[in-house]
């Protein structure tokens, strides 16, 4: 069996994530995801998991649950194969509601990246590494 990766993160509003990460160009995966939760495809082996804070607890989590707009939870990055996939995704981003997290470009690296925060505070990064 191959393997897969689920990153799980909570949200506030299930919906409204789904139509974020949509607008975004991301694929949803329908089979999977509920109205507690959203399954956006980010390769074949990695989605992230959208949950809806009750449905969290309904799971068993105890914790507290953080609050990604005033501390850092957590960053993930997510490569793409041009540099224009970058501006894309990142423009898509912005105009879906999400904030600007910045751009980094190093040269020497072959690097350039754009940064967003969706809807709930998670950073997100765009990376293109051409090296």
């Amino acid at each position: 069996m191959d393997n897969f990766v689920f990153i799980n993160l909570p949200t506030k509003n299930v919906a409204a994530a789904r139509e974020f990460y949509s607008s975004v160009g991301f694929d949803i995966n329908t089979q999977f995801s509920s109205d507690d939760n959203v399954f956006v495809i980010v390769t074949d082996k990695v989605q992230l998991i959208f949950l809806s804070e009750a449905f969290l607890r309904q799971r068993g989590e105890k914790r507290e649950i953080a609050d990604a707009t005033k501390v850092m939870e957590t960053s993930i990055a997510i490569t793409v194969d041009s540099r224009e996939k970058v501006d894309k995704l990142a423009d898509a981003a912005l105009a879906a509601g999400g904030k600007d997290a910045g751009t980094t470009e190093e040269p020497e690296m072959g690097i350039y990246a754009r940064a967003f925060f969706d809807l709930d505070g998670h950073k997100i990064d765009i990376n293109h590494m051409s090296m």
